[in-house]
């Protein structure tokens, strides 16, 4: 497989392309076609420029409304007539999501927040207020996570006094160390032929597969790990994964929804059986949809996020062509079956 590796410089606080390091391995032999190999390079000059300018669009996207709505993230509160307080936690998930995750309390529901609860966990965020206004759909941006995780990093990230995770001593603040739970047997949930199972570990490690080559070959077989504290960052390694779909017939079913509408053009990947509609928008080659199926599960696993206790267990979680509800109902499990 090719990788292809960047070199960043500072210059006036951002973060600029300086040169690439082009792989000297021959690409796959699964592609022979030329033209797909000779447009692979300029896809790589291409892919992080486009994103860089998608970066201005995002700030555009949330509207003004007279509607306000306040979504609390791990943190509990009682439900407020004139503020409308929901509380993020597995329980208040939908609980059987197709597209998009649901927090809802039966008075009123935030829709898509997935990304953002990945971002806020790979960022250690356990305690935030967020005020929505216009509509109750969080913004998917380019359809990855790398919005939010700018946006978050952006702002200094402060210790809550609030937090039980907080000590005082010698009339210093400290912040605690965060508890990471685990199990110590093995817990696995299948739906047909998606499964998801955790294995115990003393590290953190998520692995994902899929397989769509007869529905969408050029997806294919797909395998990723990511290791948490261990390889790249979460911004650089998962963060950047777009999010995809498997075929213009899920496409309008999804936009039939409402989803995509607080995104910008082009935030999803789409296939067209051995082909992308835009090979320009891919950042990696070959693991891009395993890579956001990882995002996808380290949001709904901070779902376990609480009282200042990390979200992400210890242990080795490995999913094969894992879908939303499936990832929600086994976090609930492990919620059932947690040692902390």
């Amino acid at each position: 497989t090719l990788v292809d590796s960047y070199h960043f410089k500072k210059n006036n606080g951002q973060e600029d392309i300086l040169e690439k390091n082009l792989p000297t391995k021959q690409p796959n032999t699964r592609y022979k076609n030329s033209n797909y190999i000779s447009n692979y390079y300029n896809l790589i000059d291409n892919r992080m420029k486009n994103y860089k300018r998608s970066i201005h669009k995002f700030e555009n996207i949330i509207e003004k409304s007279n509607n306000n709505l306040i979504f609390q993230y791990n943190t509990i509160f009682e439900h407020d007539q004139e503020t409308n307080l929901l509380d993020c936690q597995i329980e208040n998930i939908n609980k059987r999501p197709k597209y998009f995750l649901t927090l809802n309390n039966h008075d009123h529901a935030v829709y898509s927040i997935e990304h953002l609860l990945s971002a806020l966990e790979a960022l250690s965020i356990d305690n935030i207020e967020i005020q929505m206004e216009n509509n109750s759909e969080i913004p998917i941006f380019d359809g990855s996570s790398m919005g939010w995780v700018n946006i978050l990093q952006k702002n200094e990230v402060l210790p809550s006094i609030s937090s039980s995770n907080l000590l005082v001593k010698d009339n210093y603040l400290k912040k605690a160390r965060k508890f990471k739970f685990g199990s110590n047997r093995v817990l696995s949930l299948c739906d047909n032929d998606s499964f998801i199972t955790y294995y115990p570990d003393k590290i953190t490690r998520i692995t994902v597969g899929l397989d769509y080559s007869l529905k969408s070959p050029i997806i294919g077989k797909q395998w990723y790990s990511y290791t948490v504290h261990q390889d790249d960052h979460y911004k650089w390694d998962i963060g950047s994964a777009r999010m995809y779909i498997k075929s213009f017939d899920e496409l309008y079913k999804a936009k039939d929804l409402g989803y995509f509408s607080n995104g910008i053009e082009n935030c999803v990947n789409l296939p067209v059986f051995d082909r992308w509609v835009d090979d320009d928008q891919i950042r990696y080659l070959n693991s891009e949809c395993a890579r956001h199926e990882i995002l996808d599960l380290i949001g709904a696993l901070g779902l376990l996020n609480y009282n200042g206790n990390g979200g992400l267990p210890y242990g080795h979680i490995v999913a094969y062509k894992p879908n939303l509800e499936l990832m929600v109902k086994f976090t609930k499990m492990l919620k059932e079956n947690i040692i902390i």
